[in-house]
């Protein structure tokens, strides 16, 4: 098979062209975050004029969770499609091949990382005014704050905030100011890059189950054990099984170029640092995936008890 140009080993990803692109993605998400938000409250509550102010704010916070899933779907969407064709570009040398579509999807990433901690934070928050110290899903905690008034207070959000979602917030930051802009930087190794960009697609199929359990007229018992074992195999496939696969796919390349190595030989080739990187990126994976079997464990304890 032919391999395009732009995928040649000395093919460099621009990171000026990749902060350019991040300004714009940020610019143009952060536009149709707003727009989408108000469009979402009145597909909600047509004749809002005749809705009481805490009708009003519920209304609000449940188009901020909405809208800020949907344009987290949009971003999965670019990001799969973009690993797959980055994958398919770099298949030919795996430590070395370089693509310059990663600096397009890495601004995108980049964007879409800040934009999405902004997102939830609007959402945590609006649970908080919302229900003074109650509220939705990412409202208040194990009665952390004790007073509506306290809870309203930005410095003590953003505490609580940290609190329940700090995880996600490291993960995100992490992504954004280290891996992302190494990978611009070493302009090698894209695929990679676009195996971890292949994660995404479980994150597609999170918020689609999301969407399903939270529409009344088409969630079922079906649609949700259905979901379940899709989220449960997308997410073991694109963020734990795919690192092994890596380091079998490399193997098996050093074989066809000729080095006749065993397999932990072959792997102990690489540097520290990609072990490091992969390590790093695969324990939060780890971690989200046995609280899904944690959730599968409570799904089977209510099916015996009933």
């Amino acid at each position: 098979m032919d391999i395009p140009s732009n995928t040649d080993a000395n093919a460099k990803g621009s990171t000026g062209d990749s902060f350019r692109i991040a300004g714009s993605a940020a610019v143009t998400a952060a536009v149709a975050y707003v727009a989408l938000r108000r469009a979402l409250v009145y597909v909600l509550m047509p004749d809002i004029t005749k809705a009481s102010p805490q009708q009003v704010k519920i209304l609000r916070a449940a188009a901020t969770e909405k809208t800020g899933k949907i344009l987290c779907m949009v971003h999965c969407a670019i990001t799969s499609f973009g690993g797959y064709k980055i994958v398919e570009e770099c298949a030919h040398d795996i430590l070395n091949a370089s693509s310059t579509r990663i600096s397009t999807y890495g601004g995108i990433s980049t964007a879409y990382m800040f934009c999405d901690l902004l997102s939830m934070f609007i959402n945590y928050r609006e649970g908080i005014v919302v229900a003074g110290g109650g509220g939705l899903k990412h409202a208040l905690k194990e009665g952390m704050f004790r007073q509506p008034a306290q809870a309203r207070t930005f410095l003590v959000q953003l505490a609580g905030f940290w609190h329940s979602q700090w995880l996600y917030i490291v993960h995100h930051i992490v992504l954004a100011v280290v891996f992302i802009p190494v990978g611009l930087f070493l302009s090698r190794g894209h695929y990679v890059a676009g195996k971890i960009m292949l994660c995404e697609v479980s994150n597609l199929v999170r918020l689609l189950r999301w969407f399903v359990l939270h529409t009344p007229a088409v969630n079922n018992k079906f649609l949700d054990i259905g979901s379940g074992v899709a989220l449960t195999l997308s997410w073991f496939v694109t963020r734990i099984w795919v690192f092994p696969a890596m380091y079998v796919a490399f193997a098996k390349q050093q074989q066809r170029d000729g080095v006749e190595l065993p397999f932990w030989e072959s792997v102990g080739k690489l540097r520290w640092y990609c072990h490091a990187g992969n390590a790093a990126i695969l324990a939060p994976q780890l971690y989200w995936f046995w609280l899904i079997g944690k959730g599968w464990m409570r799904e089977f304890g209510k099916s015996k008890t009933a």
